[in-house]
């Protein structure tokens, strides 16, 4: 009997898939930094195969409500977050970008550059104090942009009641101009910087889900005359009192 000579053993070539890396930017607003990412993380590390996500703070310094109302330093803030934002973009490796801006961070990233605000896959606004004439600043990322209202947040409403030609209620009404996506939940100013909103509402997006609409706590029409109310409001007290 002739043996049998097997035949050589070949391995077959199965390429792995690396999973993707996707960079989270977040921007702050007032009286705070841009920490709150860290909250995010323990929701995404080391949960999924085929996506990793890093997040990259970006801070500008910390302001006062002064500075804020005056409306003081401003271009100082623009020009240094979009020199951070592209020192971070060009020390990255990511494969896609999206950014998560809270409050006066909205107005700030709403003045920066079409560039820079252009390659975010996704962006994400909380606690808006943008102007509703904002948008045309906003325009080439705006079908990418998730406007998340809080309808019980007072800020926006006190902003745009005291420098009306330059801030916006956008945080608790919306800005209701296509393809911004306009979002309302039952939360106050900070709400949708925490771990349960990011983790329900955000994360799945960036997963490459669809954005859920959520529609059901929209705030009464009588909302969008508020700062104007608050306004003449102000102004009758003070006459009131200096013709007593």
């Amino acid at each position: 009997m002739i043996p049998v000579t097997p035949a050589p053993f070949e391995v077959e070539d199965v390429s792995v898939i690396d999973a993707v890396r996707h960079e989270v930017f977040v921007l702050h607003g007032i009286l705070s930094i841009s920490d709150w990412w860290d909250d995010f993380s323990h929701v995404t590390d080391g949960k999924f195969a085929d996506i990793e996500f890093g997040y990259v703070p970006v801070s500008y310094a910390l302001m006062t409500p002064l500075d804020l109302v005056a409306g003081l330093g401003s271009k100082k803030r623009s020009t240094l977050t979009e020199a951070r934002v592209q020192d971070a973009f060009d020390a990255s490796d990511a494969d896609s970008y999206s950014i998560i801006c809270h409050s006066n961070g909205t107005k700030v990233f709403a003045s920066l550059s079409d560039d820079i605000k252009g390659k975010f896959d996704w962006v994400f606004f909380s606690g808006s104090i943008c102007h509703h004439d904002d948008d045309r600043k906003l325009k080439n990322c705006a079908a990418n942009l998730v406007n998340d209202c809080g309808v019980c947040d007072l800020w926006p409403i006190m902003l745009a009641s005291i420098r009306p030609r330059t801030f916006g209620h956008t945080g608790v009404v919306g800005f209701g101009n296509s393809p911004i996506t306009d979002r309302y939940f039952l939360l106050n100013h900070f709400g949708a910087t925490k771990r349960p909103h990011f983790a329900e509402w955000i994360l799945p997006v960036l997963r490459g889900g669809p954005v859920m609409g959520a529609r059901v706590h929209k705030p009464p029409r009588v909302i969008l005359f508020l700062p104007t109310l608050l306004r003449f409001g102000a102004l009758a007290i003070l006459i009131a009192v200096l013709l007593i």
